[in-house]
């Protein structure tokens, strides 16, 4: 160790109102809020592949936002249905109230185009607009921290007194009256996330910094992944496909739910298909999808109809062109029902020019629907809030295009409480002792805690195994804390890894995206429960109970945040 520390260089404190963990959409939004309301805010970042730090989602995205609660009158309610009794019951009265402004605002950036869901960014990438921001937020006096490393959250009597960080071979220190986590979720820790490299690091230091972290267990696992191009098939993409599994055998029943357009809604059936059998491969061929596409214009009789019409006789085998002639144009005319049955007659007459175009189909695990408690963006710490995938929002994080809208609503709500609590005498920088050590990144820890996960969570979950692999978890990262590498990665992604297997023993009922193959039917007596994970201090322990949402939302809503972890346990169900 002391060869090490003459190698560190120590740089000084920075001291600043607000700092951001984190710099995608939702923390460079909330960051801007905060500037524009004249508080100054610095923005701390890492933007290598090295350790799970890249802007996965942001820069990859092209900011698809869902603007139901602009349209539907039913919106709570949907919400509601879409959460599973998970959700957060502020959200949907938060985003309806202030989703419109942020939209009108967002514009100045980067214009918006309509889609099937809402709106999406013109420019059709995030990266552009995340440049645009980040030029705004040193126009307005912010300072961005580049490729800096959070390793560290100090907290002194549930008041969060700043952040510890590396840079390279230098280490240093933000003060800060409050703080914003927007630092991406967890999904990264489950094998298949694509293009994911989150690996929940802020999850396992706000735990251990003395936060509270709520429904770990739930990974929102798109049904429709292709594993051999690391990539997923948005559901939007799917109507008229087929899928078949390595024997050729087809599951019509989710073709004609594709079909129908309801993909959306079956992310949970068709995951249960691939699991049905293990081993087995499945398909989805999209050789029919563009005729598709084209009767479906055929039906709501375009103005080009006999254009339509004459590229898809192109597709006619040579033998049955004026059989299909008769359809293309029964259809156009509405003398005849274009349906999943006839769609699948047509394709006997059209299947010698269409070459097969299939991928290997599968779940892909992507967001991260737990994650650190909130209300209204609150934490249990109370100077903390929290923005972006990091947060527990579980019915957000179903509904494409939601996560968005939901961080550009949260961004103005933080950046509001921010202002008014600025002048609270108990929340104040205060100067505190470094780790003088470097953080080390160990991917053969992150490999073993992937597979373990992937085995005992996602595979084949039964109690004893998956208690004995969070045991595992916890012996490896004690030994760890007993060396005082407290500073590692391998703390932070253990600590957050066993509050998943902690959270996935308790929840005795397989639920949206979470399954347990000894309880696999949905309990309906645990709605609106929550697993709740904290850290005993002391003895360096992780603690997960069942609680109902009003006793949640009581230890975060400022009360009984003093509180110890046996009062919290006693509130527990």
């Amino acid at each position: 160790m002391g060869n090490q520390m003459k190698n560190i260089q120590l740089v000084d404190m920075i001291k600043t109102s607000t700092v951001i963990v984190g710099a995608g959409i939702a923390g460079c939004w909330t960051a801007i809020k905060l500037l524009r309301m004249g508080i100054p805010t610095v923005v701390i970042h890492y933007d290598k592949l090295d350790r799970g730090g890249k802007l996965g989602a942001s820069k990859i995205s092209a900011g698809a936002i869902n603007t139901s609660s602009q349209t539907r009158s039913d919106y709570t309610q949907w919400l509601n249905t879409l959460g599973q009794g998970q959700e957060n019951p502020d959200i949907a009265d938060i985003i309806t109230e202030n989703l419109s402004a942020e939209l009108e605002e967002l514009q100045e950036f980067d214009p918006l185009k309509k889609i099937a869901l809402g709106v999406s960014l013109k420019s059709g990438s995030g990266q552009i607009l995340l440049e645009r921001l980040f030029l705004e937020i040193i126009n307005l006096g912010g300072k961005v921290l580049n490729d800096a490393w959070v390793t560290r959250i100090i907290t002194r009597e549930s008041i969060c007194q700043g952040i510890q960080y590396q840079r390279q071979g230098s280490i240093g220190a933000i003060s800060a009256q409050f703080i914003v986590l927007a630092s991406g979720g967890y999904a990264g820790l489950f094998q298949g996330a694509v293009k994911s490299g989150t690996y929940g690091s802020i999850h396992g230091r706000m735990l251990m910094a003395g936060g509270i972290l709520s429904n770990m267990e739930f990974v929102f696992k798109h049904g429709y992944g292709q594993p051999d191009m690391g990539m997923l098939t948005p559901t939007e993409e799917l109507p008229g496909v087929e899928i078949y599994d390595e024997n050729g055998t087809h599951l019509e029943w989710l073709e004609k739910e594709l079909f129908y357009e309801r993909g959306t809604n079956n992310h949970f059936q068709a995951q249960m298909a691939w699991r049905k059998e293990e081993g087995k491969k499945y398909f989805v061929d999209f050789r029919y999808r563009e005729f598709h596409t084209g009767l479906k214009k055929l039906s709501s009789q375009t103005p080009e109809g006999n254009e339509v019409i004459n590229r898809l006789l192109e597709f006619a085998n040579t033998d049955r062109a004026s059989e299909l002639r008769k359809i293309l144009q029964g259809v156009y005319n509405q003398a005849l029902v274009y349906n999943f049955e006839l769609f699948n007659k047509v394709k006997e007459l059209i299947n010698d020019h269409c070459q097969t175009d299939n991928s290997r189909i599968r779940q892909i695990s992507y967001f991260s629907m737990g994650g650190i408690a909130h209300h209204n963006f609150g934490t249990s710490l109370k100077n903390v809030f929290v923005c972006g995938e990091v947060m527990h929002d579980f019915g957000a994080f179903r509904v494409g295009g939601l996560p968005w809208a939901l961080y550009l609503c949260a961004a103005k709500v933080i950046a509001q409480q921010i202002s008014l609590l600025r002048g609270q005498s108990d929340i104040i920088k205060s100067a505190f002792d470094l780790e003088i050590q470097l953080s080390h990144f160990d991917a053969s820890i992150l490999r073993k805690v992937q597979n373990g996960l992937q085995r005992y969570q996602e595979s084949n979950m039964n109690q004893k195994q998956a208690t004995q692999f969070a045991d595992w978890i916890k012996d490896k990262r004690h030994m760890l804390l007993s060396k005082n590498q407290i500073l590692d990665d391998a703390v932070a992604y253990l600590t957050t890894g066993e509050a998943i297997m902690r959270s996935s023993i308790i929840r005795q009922e397989s639920r949206g995206c979470f399954f347990r193959d000894d309880f696999p039917d949905e309990d309906l007596a645990l709605d609106n429960k929550y697993t709740l994970s904290k850290y005993h201090q002391d003895d360096h322990d992780i603690i997960v109970e069942l609680v109902d949402r009003d006793k949640l939302t009581e230890l975060l809503s400022g009360r009984k945040r003093n509180q110890s972890i046996q009062e919290i346990n006693e509130l527990s169900l």
